[in-house]
């Protein structure tokens, strides 16, 4: 080490820089080394040397006792790092195990739903875990670098995300703008009318994002089919049982059903009478 001094005396003993001493006393308080090891990492001889420096340059660790006494925290302290350790080793493998299934899950989703939830809801994931990054201590480029993007590009996105909402609010207001005067005005007239306006705002909408933002927002025009009863069963006209529920058809021509509908043509409606052998079903 540099603060190592050498002092080529006739015992050829050494001597240590006062830097060289606060650096190892501040390695094992912050937890790099035991007072064994630093003493094996930095080849110190002595028993006693590194207790001496962290009586002297630290009052947490001041000697209370004899060389006994030292052994006896030396080894309480080992025994504490290593269920320390062992405690660490369990979280990291229940990490593990959780962030495997996790995994598992959006590739199945991703194949159930022919989707990549990953990519789609990755915008949302990113805000959500920019709030909390202080309580996780994660930074921009460790979130993104997760989803394989740039920092550049996730805010990129965030602001075309905001001009979409922005233009969507723009585009509703326009519409319903329409829709006081007429309310039952269909997308595709709508589309007409505001399509220049359309095609200003900061975010072009298209008209099949015309058509998806009305029907998110429950604003399509509800069309009323037109179709004709052909049944009504609170008719006050008697209802003849079935002959032949319990008779098995043996033959052709033993018996026939009929039955009349409606068909709808470019004119209108027109009558569909049939009649089935039901022996032949045909």
């Amino acid at each position: 080490m540099s603060n190592l001094e050498l002092q080529n005396s006739a015992d050829k003993s050494i001597r240590y820089s006062e830097a060289f001493k606060r650096q190892v006393v501040s390695d094992i308080n912050q937890g790099l080394y035991s007072v064994l090891g630093a003493m094996r990492k930095y080849q110190i001889g002595g028993n006693m040397t590194v207790y001496k420096w962290l009586a002297k340059y630290n009052s947490v660790h001041k000697m209370t006792g004899g060389g006994s006494s030292m052994k006896k925290t030396e080894k309480s302290s080992g025994t504490d790092l290593y269920a320390r350790i062992r405690h660490l080793e369990q979280v990291v493998s229940d990490l593990s195990i959780e962030n495997k299934l996790l995994k598992t899950t959006i590739e199945i989703a991703d194949e159930t739903y022919h989707t990549d939830l990953k990519k789609k809801l990755r915008q949302d994931i990113i805000k959500r875990t920019r709030e909390e990054k202080e309580q996780k201590k994660l930074t921009m480029k460790q979130i993104t670098d997760y989803f394989g993007i740039t920092r550049q590009a996730y805010y990129k996105a965030e602001k075309t995300n905001e001009l979409r909402l922005l233009s969507e609010r723009a585009c509703l207001s326009l519409v319903q703008t329409i829709r006081r005067k007429q309310p039952k005005i269909g997308c595709k007239k709508l589309y007409y009318l505001l399509y220049d306006d359309l095609m200003n705002l900061p975010y072009k909408i298209s008209r099949d994002k015309l058509f998806t933002l009305l029907r998110d927002n429950d604003m399509l025009v509800k069309r009323k089919r037109r179709y004709v009863q052909t049944t009504n069963s609170n008719s006050a006209n008697p209802i003849y049982s079935n002959l032949l529920k319990t008779v098995k058809v043996t033959k052709p021509n033993e018996a026939l059903a009929a039955d009349i509908t409606y068909i709808r043509h470019s004119k209108g409606f027109a009558y569909l009478s049939l009649v089935c052998d039901l022996f032949r079903e045909r």
